[in-house]
């Protein structure tokens, strides 16, 4: 990984991680094939911000789609959404793809639950005033519910009465096979250290959760659950394939998160460095990022959590890290943050205004030695202290737009 590259502009003087590189080709597109209600929105937030923003495909409903040029998708290097094999169809080099399945009453639990926190949705009425009992049997929901992971798996959204049910089943098994990399909602995690081997990028231990329901939903009944197999026998049958692969090849995967860093050929720092938080960077505990309405970015904290980067430099004691703080919802998160290098707090002191951010210097108390982790504490809201909250990772601490690295005795430029 990351063998010749260069890492920071001599231009520039900005950090710059490798590109990713899906199946080992840094050039190949990479399609997020995400399947509702699959908690996909955590997973394409970690595999965007591994992009330039200019190399994201910016459609993500088939609406969305409609309206590019189908010859344009090849442009980009990251393409995600709910498009079934769409994509597939309109690129002359096949996309490595990667996927998420979920057990089928889960799934329709939570797309159950999410419809009925959305009103003002134009098939509202398929859910109000139904209980899950009643909306799985309603012959008007099964449209949207009958088989929808083979559905989007075997490139069949709402055609998939022409196939039998073993045909798209094969269908389905035959494109999770050609994936580079897939799992389960509830595996996850332990899949994360194979999505990094697929991807030749570290991936952290867990994602930051995204569009989250708000509450636990009550698990489902017996009925219920015969519901879901009577209306879902092929994601039933798909969901245990895939459970019986998951497990071995993830064991398989031997790239642990996070601790795939080169051990030699780290840089000191001579001379000041930016790192910009808008672009694609090694860490983790980072909210999505966050596009300003210029070229700018900010990269937001969870609050009462950690989040780092992984800088190939060498911060000697006395260099110092400027954070950027672009956006704070309490000031105390500011005031209050954590900096640390490589497990030893830095000090923060001097915190001032530099319109339109507040700078926050931290000076390195101890030499790194090599790469260095800095990790940055953000400590909870104050309406979150003393609440008993299930754990939750939608409320943002700080948002940052950048680094500077500064050398001892050093000004910024």
């Amino acid at each position: 990984m990351a063998r010749g590259h260069r890492w920071v502009d001599e231009t520039t003087r900005r950090v710059e991680w490798p590109p990713p590189a899906p199946g080992g080709d840094p050039e190949r597109q990479l399609y997020f094939l995400h399947i509702p209600k699959t908690a996909g929105i955590s997973l394409d937030g970690f595999l965007r911000s591994m992009y330039r923003r200019e190399d994201v495909c910016p459609a993500y409903l088939d609406e969305e789609l409609d309206e590019l040029d189908p010859s344009s998708l090849e442009r980009y290097r990251y393409v995600a959404g709910h498009f079934s094999l769409r994509p597939l169809a309109h690129s002359r080099e096949p996309p490595a793809v990667v996927t998420l399945v979920r057990e089928p009453s889960a799934q329709l639990l939570s797309a159950y639950w999410q419809g009925l926190r959305e009103p003002q949705h134009p098939l509202y009425w398929l859910w109000a005033g139904r209980t899950f009992a009643q909306w799985l049997r309603d012959p008007e929901t099964e449209f949207m519910l009958r088989n929808l992971q083979a559905q989007f798996l075997a490139g069949a959204v709402h055609t998939a009465s022409q196939f039998g049910d073993n045909e798209l089943y094969d269908r389905a098994v035959a494109t999770l096979d050609s994936c580079i990399w897939y799992s389960a909602t509830e595996h996850l995690g332990s899949s994360l250290p194979r999505l990094a081997a697929a991807l030749g990028w570290p991936v952290p231990t867990e994602l930051p959760r995204v569009n989250a329901a708000p509450e636990s939903a009550p698990p489902p009944t017996a009925e219920e659950l015969e519901l879901v197999e009577a209306r879902c026998p092929v994601d039933m049958r798909l969901y245990q394939y895939a459970l019986s692969r998951i497990q071995d090849l993830d064991k398989a995967a031997h790239v642990r998160p996070l601790e795939y860093l080169p051990s030699r050929g780290s840089l000191a720092l001579d001379r000041p460095v930016v790192v910009e938080l808008a672009e694609p960077f090694w860490g983790a505990g980072w909210w999505p990022r966050d596009p300003r309405g210029d070229s700018s970015a900010v990269r937001w904290t969870i609050s009462g959590s950690t989040a780092s980067i992984d800088l190939p430099l060498r911060l000697r004691r006395g260099d110092r890290i400027d954070l950027f703080v672009a956006a704070a919802p309490d000031a105390r998160l500011v005031n209050d943050m954590c900096i640390e290098t490589n497990g030893h707090r830095a000090e923060v002191h001097d915190i001032h205004p530099c319109p339109p951010h507040f700078v926050v210097p931290a000076v390195i108390t101890r030499e790194t030695g090599g790469w260095t982790r800095v990790t940055i504490s953000t400590p909870p809201r104050a309406a979150d202290r003393g609440a008993q909250l299930r754990p939750r990772d939608d409320r943002p601490g700080v948002g940052i737009e950048r680094m500077v690295l500064v050398p001892d005795g050093a000004t910024q430029v």
